[in-house]
């Protein structure tokens, strides 16, 4: 009894706040950075995302519950709870978001969740979009669909763009050992040119250990795997596949995976993986193609005392020389004087020849007890930028660089840092979305372009019951809809929350 009174106070303290603070005045390019689905509904969680190099291309995965497969199908059904969808935006001459393509797999089929992660290409042309609820039983490239007798094998869908801006499903991609519960494409990335793919399948059994060994057995539980393909002449086809150098059960292996642009290095997180030491928990591995073998490069784990979800985000720069780790789990940061339990934290890795340095570990300058910072880590191109997101913050502050508070609980927050030429990291940009959440998970989701100049952020909660980029924002019902929030760098350098003024 006492718990749900305190939780009542909570909250109507919280609507309280809403009442006497409200957001302030919405201006046009606040609207246009406000994207909803064209089919919004409640509980479908809009919000996963991928942004292109250019910033011209964003795609949103959501949890979807139309039955309609393939591009731009009917999608007023819900016949179909958490299929998936993924809704692709492109930035017309006045950098205004359209939605250009409503994205559904080939054998759309419930609870698959289509959609829950993503991959683009530099260009945008390229989307790879992960199921890892689908239940075929097929292998390879292009098999049977039709099956579903293999509960959470997990697929990968790719689709390409063509020169008249229209989208087609170019492969449907499985694991080549393919079995219940790997969860084959719960991390994707790609190349910078399309033509590489990464797929992690973190509940993958095997005991084999480096590239291409035995995968015909299930003696180390949720070690997990990463595939690698290569688009050829003859079309996608598996090139290798990932083990941890050593087998051990449990510790999640590629359930996050980023490649730099060349497709030539290869992050994957291990967020499972248990130290010795109490309290420390997650690690990630780097990878390295040399002479068409994917070499183990480097293991990288923190030098702080404890951190936990350490490798659940992890975010590679384009030139291949800075890694982003996120780790939003308990005591990221407690070798930090400002540090507090649950605050979590990013760690910035710099390759100095074949070496990897860890550089530092960011912390926001606002930091809080329970803010999950980390939880969503991305890099421009040249690594000197980080868009970092803590989807737990709690401040009722609303646009960008306002004064952070601790009176709106779980409203979420993002987080700008940039490295001067002398390798250090400074806060540069504290980014609220104009509408003030009350448990919105504002930063759940980030990306920025390569050059520094795009922003995409999610808020997976968002009420909002309106659909599309004209939403009104301010009418609210759709519990847990989602939205996705776009910013852009004036010409003068600052930021602003949708179209940029020149």
């Amino acid at each position: 009894m006492l718990l749900k009174t305190i939780s009542l106070t909570v909250v109507l303290s919280a609507l309280l706040l809403l009442a006497i603070a409200p957001a302030p005045a919405e201006t046009q390019g606040e609207r246009q950075g406000y994207l909803k689905a064209s089919n919004a509904e409640a509980f479908e969680l809009f919000g996963k995302l991928a942004l292109s190099g250019d910033g011209n291309t964003l795609v949103v995965g959501s949890l979807d519950s139309s039955k309609a497969t393939g591009i731009n199908g009917d999608q007023s059904d819900n016949s179909a709870v958490a299929a998936g969808a993924a809704y692709v935006f492109v930035k017309n001459k006045d950098h205004q978001w359209e939605q250009q393509a409503y994205l559904k797999a080939s054998n759309a089929s419930k609870s698959y969740r289509f959609g829950d992660a993503l991959a683009i290409s530099a260009d945008g042309n390229v989307i790879a979009i992960g199921s890892y609820r689908e239940s075929s039983n097929a292998t390879g490239i292009n098999g049977n669909q039709a099956d579903h007798s293999v509960i959470d094998a997990g697929a990968v869908y790719i689709f390409r763009r063509n020169k008249d801006q229209q989208w087609q499903q170019e492969a449907y991609v499985k694991a080549s050992n393919t079995e219940a519960k790997d969860e084959f494409g719960i991390a994707v990335s790609l190349s910078g040119d399309g033509k590489t793919l990464a797929v992690g399948a973190d509940g993958e059994d095997s005991d084999a250990t480096g590239e291409n060994g035995t995968q015909d057995n299930n003696n180390s539980k949720n070690t997990g795997a990463v595939y690698i393909y290569k688009l050829t002449k003859k079309g996608w086809q598996q090139i290798t596949y990932l083990k941890p150098p050593e087998s051990i059960k449990s510790i999640r292996f590629g359930a996050s995976v980023s490649l730099d642009a060349s497709g030539v290095r290869l992050v994957v997180g291990a967020p499972r993986f248990k130290y010795n030491i109490r309290g420390k928990v997650g690690i990630a591995y780097v990878y390295v193609n040399r002479n068409k073998s994917w070499q183990l490069e480097s293991t990288l784990a923190s030098q702080q005392k404890e951190h936990v979800k350490y490798g659940t985000t992890t975010a590679i720069s384009a030139s291949g020389d800075t890694i982003a780790i996120g780790a939003h789990g308990v005591g990221a940061a407690r070798d930090d004087p400002r540090s507090i339990m649950t605050t979590g934290a990013a760690f910035i890795f710099q390759r100095q020849g074949k070496k990897w340095v860890e550089q530092a570990h960011v912390l926001s300058d606002s930091i809080n007890s329970g803010d999950s910072f980390g939880n969503a880590v991305d890099l421009t191109a040249d690594g000197n930028t980080l868009l970092v997101g803590a989807a737990r913050e709690g401040s009722s502050s609303a646009g960008i660089n306002s004064v952070p508070n601790t009176k709106l609980l779980l409203s979420g927050a993002a987080y700008l840092f940039e490295r001067d030429s002398k390798g250090q990291w400074k806060q540069t940009n504290y980014i609220k979305s104009f509408i003030r959440y009350y448990e919105g998970a504002f930063g759940r989701y980030v990306a920025i372009d390569d050059n520094g100049n795009a922003i995409a952020i999610s808020a997976e909660y968002d009420t909002g019951i309106n659909a599309g980029v004209a939403a009104d924002p301010h009418k609210t019902g759709a519990h847990t809809s989602g939205a996705v929030h776009t910013f852009s760098r004036n010409s003068d350098g600052s930021w602003v929350q949708g179209v940029p003024s020149h």
